[in-house]
């Protein structure tokens, strides 16, 4: 505070100094990715960031039938899953009929939550039997030359 206070008192004149050595080397420029727009938004150059890459048709065949991988995966995994959830249900319920109709709480929990795991596999099914489906269609519009 006190070098400041110096500095308001100080009456002859000021000198500059140079603060050059605080530039950068290159002038720092924004990337533009290859294009640039004018005023009204037309784009020129280059492909905007929000494109997706360009693929070869050998790339784009793997990508589709990773896709349909991955879909169909996700379908096994929810029949797997719901089809244990049943078994188990099943299950309870012979144990259950052995006792005279009655459940434990414990066993009472299990059983219920189950069922609804089941309901929720259900959900989860029709989409995912839709993006195999759509999967499918995809990679055989691009084997048969199709547009897509």
């Amino acid at each position: 505070m006190t070098h400041f206070n110096a500095l308001l008192q100080h009456q002859g004149p000021l000198k500059h100094a140079s603060h050059a050595h605080r530039l950068a080397t290159k002038p720092a420029v924004a990337p533009t990715a290859g294009f640039s727009m004018d005023d009204d938004g037309v784009v020129y150059g280059g492909m905007p960031l929000n494109f997706p890459p360009e693929r070869t048709p050998e790339e784009q065949r793997d990508v589709l039938e990773r896709s349909l991988e991955i879909a169909n995966q996700e379908v096994a995994f929810i029949l797997a899953t719901g089809q244990a959830y049943e078994a188990l249900n099943k299950r309870y319920s012979e144990i259950a009929a052995h006792n005279g109709g009655q459940m434990s709480d414990q066993v009472g929990n299990r059983f219920g939550y189950h069922i609804r795991e089941v309901q929720r596999l259900h959900g989860m099914l029709q989409p995912a039997y839709m993006a195999k489906a759509a999967a499918e269609a995809k990679l055989s519009r691009m084997i048969h030359g199709l547009p897509q």
